[in-house]
């Protein structure tokens, strides 16, 4: 029987992390430098209007640490600007389950009819450190809709509230929010 000939490593790297070995040949067994997350997002409309979208300002006193990853000084630099429920995935945890999670824990499990999720990968210079290269996000953005008008209680924010984001400005946004608004089709600031 003739030899089969090993298999040619290609030259790129594809985004199956896992260790070095036989089974990991075109592979990767280290994140980016820069760092790479993988996000979940919940945009919820009320049921009567389009242009307005539920969107919060944190709580600094909230446990930001454990509902959305957030160490004291991004919940700082950050309490002031509207944020969408958000959070990084869990280890491990689905993004259908994440989303939940955002509902359950940021929102009061407030009723809505969530649909399926859009995906937005974004890779973009670390902010934290220069020469190490793109971050990469990779992020689940669910649209809803609620079953009300009145937003949940206000829980881990200090804000909450069906904002007209067609009237907001850029710079009332944290994190970049406003861009992910702006990935699922909702205008933001008129722009």
């Amino acid at each position: 029987m003739p030899k089969r000939a090993a298999p040619k490593k290609s030259d790129r790297a594809f985004c199956r992390f896992q260790p070095p070995g036989p089974g990991n040949p075109t592979g990767l067994d280290a994140i980016p430098p820069a760092g790479f997350c993988l996000n979940a997002f919940l945009i919820v409309r009320p049921p009567d209007d389009d242009r307005r979208v539920l969107l919060g300002r944190m709580d600094p006193k909230a446990p930001w640490d454990r509902l959305g990853g957030l160490d004291a000084e991004r919940v700082a630099r950050w309490s002031e600007g509207w944020m969408l429920p958000a959070s990084q995935l869990l280890y491990g945890e689905d993004p259908g389950r994440a989303v939940d999670r955002l509902r359950e824990e940021l929102l009061d499990s407030a009723p809505m009819q969530i649909g399926l999720p859009r995906v937005l990968s974004e890779a973009y210079p670390s902010k934290r450190d220069p020469t190490a290269g793109d971050h990469w996000d990779l992020s689940f953005v669910y649209l809803a809709r609620a079953t009300s008008s009145k937003p949940p209680p206000l829980g881990p924010w200090r804000e909450l509230q069906f904002v007209d984001v067609t009237a907001a400005s850029p710079t009332e946004f944290a994190r970049a929010h406003d861009d992910v608004l702006r990935f699922a089709g909702i205008t933001v600031g008129g722009a």
